[in-house]
């Protein structure tokens, strides 16, 4: 993350670029918190151990604070930025990301993220409709602020980001995370694009409501 100079943000923060790792333990119970501390704290110990943590903020809370976990704006914030789903980037693939986008790179991003995938989210699901898992390892996602950097810049980092880990993107996106209709549009497969257009072709005949279909959802359009 290179974070922008404002107040809200710890000085810290914003004195160059940093790492942050987020993320939530779920206790599904009351009585399973402790278990959870301790799975949490056997994963973040290794992390701890490198180096003082800048600001160390993991602590148990409700399902809100998980909105708070990037310490996000609380409304919309304009961004301009980029998304695709990645495999595991075995063979270079964290070293592609740093040097298209980590430190010395004068990379005008606010945040080049990788968030972790798998799970429940990469195992298909009979009754899960047609899109039923994310087959990916990871899913990228690249932020910047036109109001702090020329929206060319920004864009022109997000293609360099992108031609790096070319080599480790799986084509697909995941749904709401395309930033805008010229970037490729890639959570359904050919056969699953045309499961959607049956149901559209049943409930819409007409096309009323194909101009809201997003780029790359539909062969209707």
């Amino acid at each position: 993350m290179n974070l922008p100079p404002v107040p809200e943000i710890p000085p810290e923060l914003r004195s160059g670029t940093v790492v942050c790792v987020a993320g939530a333990v779920i206790a599904p119970r009351p009585g399973d918190r402790r278990d959870a501390e301790r799975h949490a704290n056997d994963l973040l110990g290794p992390l701890r151990a490198v180096a003082a943590p800048l600001e160390d903020t993991w602590a148990p809370g409700g399902t809100e604070a998980v909105a708070r976990a990037h310490m996000d704006p609380p409304g919309p914030v304009r961004v301009l930025g980029d998304h695709l789903l990645v495999t595991d980037l075995a063979g270079g693939g964290a070293d592609a990301l740093l040097g298209s986008a980590g430190p010395g790179t004068g990379s005008p991003l606010v945040a080049a993220e990788l968030r972790q995938l798998g799970g429940a989210l990469g195992e298909p699901d009979p009754a899960g409709g047609v899109l039923d898992h994310l087959p990916a390892a990871y899913a990228f996602m690249a932020a910047g602020l036109p109001e702090l950097h020329a929206p060319q810049a920004i864009r022109e980092r997000c293609a360099a980001v992108r031609a790096a880990l070319a080599p480790w993107d799986t084509g697909r996106t995941a749904p709401g995370f395309v930033e805008s209709p010229d970037q490729p549009q890639g959570h359904l497969d050919d056969g699953q694009i045309a499961a959607v257009d049956r149901v559209r072709l049943h409930y819409d005949p007409d096309g009323l409501f194909r101009a809201d279909v997003m780029t790359g959802t539909s062969a209707l359009v």
